[in-house]
């Protein structure tokens, strides 16, 4: 029976209807569960899809390529 209340464990710690959301991402209004990785920027809590679209936009506003002239 031991074995029986380890499997039923594992199937709650992997089914997310089964776990309580602890944050949601400001961005996409995607839910964060305990102990998935999250961002905060600035006081907003970004989930890593969003965070990375982020950065993405970040380096797309900041990049120039030596030698042209931008106005």
């Amino acid at each position: 029976m031991d074995f029986d209340n380890y499997i039923e464990n594992l199937r709650i710690e992997n089914d997310l209807q089964e776990q309580d959301v602890l944050l949601c991402c400001d961005e996409c209004k995607g839910e964060i569960y305990r102990g998935n990785e999250y961002y905060n920027i600035e006081g907003y809590n970004l989930c890593e899809d969003c965070f990375d679209k982020m950065q993405e936009r970040e380096k797309e506003d900041h990049m120039l390529i030596a030698g042209e002239e931008y106005d």
